[in-house]
């Protein structure tokens, strides 16, 4: 076995890296980081295996030294498709939208028949208002076999900042066909069908099912309220208006709505 060679010889880069490999199979990450650990630092110069540190430190939620390790082995190996992906990947996650947006797009020319970079790009345009790049990434994506449900979905959200609303609503619904608990998906739609195509009844029925979905989404509260308080169902508005300020109790949107409503209705809180 691996541990029994390292134990005959612990200088063996490449039995800490097999062993840091089978580690990571089996769900042990931390072990899986020592074993990488101790091989890269025998060989630095191996790309591969600092992309896999990098990896198990991003699996870890530790994306800040993820990124570090990837851009090591990028330094080693400049176009390593996979690392790229990752490093873009670890960067949206921390918010730094711009750089992820020139790594993909530089993978993109390496691979420009890969839906998943395409739809990775797409997403990191959207994060940057590029909003007619990303839909020709997304369109490109969803032509090569990638449209899943949040391809669909961000689509959906370009044509609605555009004012498509046509467009935007048969966006979402196709992402709630392929994937029927989109949060996304399911909040963006009822906000067109409350706010822009003046359907607040379907939109109650959206932001019910959301808020089954996922309970803890307090803006789906607030939005469920609205719907409710424009179809007169003051009492349910008024349920909704409560559990915002239950999760955000410091927030005063709720507060004010809730005030608001009661004093419509002729109540006191």
């Amino acid at each position: 076995t691996y541990r029994r060679g390292l134990t005959l010889d612990a200088g063996m880069p490449e039995l800490h890296a097999a062993l840091a490999t089978e580690l990571g199979k089996q769900g042990n990450l931390a072990g899986a980081v020592a074993e990488y650990q101790a091989a890269v630092h025998l060989r630095p110069d191996r790309p591969d295996w600092l992309h896999r540190l990098g990896g198990a430190y991003a699996a870890l939620g530790n994306v800040g030294d993820a990124v570090v390790l990837f851009r090591r082995a990028l330094a080693l190996q400049p176009d390593r498709h996979e690392t790229l992906h990752a490093l873009a990947l670890a960067l949206l996650s921390l918010g730094q939208t711009q750089e992820a947006v020139e790594l993909l797009t530089r993978l993109a020319a390496l691979l420009p028949d890969n839906p998943m970079v395409l739809a990775a790009l797409g997403r990191a345009q959207y994060g940057v208002r590029q909003w007619d790049a990303a839909l020709a990434s997304l369109a490109r994506a969803r032509a090569l076999g990638g449209g899943d449900a949040d391809t669909h979905w961000l689509i959906g959200s370009i044509r609605h900042a555009q004012g498509e609303w046509d467009a935007a609503e048969a966006a979402y619904r196709q992402a709630l066909l392929l994937q029927p608990d989109s949060p996304g998906a399911l909040f963006n739609l009822g906000l067109l069908l409350q706010r822009d195509l003046g359907k607040p009844a379907e939109a109650v029925a959206v932001f019910e099912k959301l808020t089954a979905v996922v309970p803890d989404h307090a803006d789906a509260y607030v939005a469920l309220g609205n719907a409710r308080r424009s179809l007169a169902r003051t009492d349910e508005a008024l349920q909704a208006y409560r559990r915002y300020c239950d999760l955000r109790p410091d927030a005063a949107l709720g507060h004010v709505l809730l005030g608001e409503t009661l004093s419509e209705a002729g109540q006191k809180e």
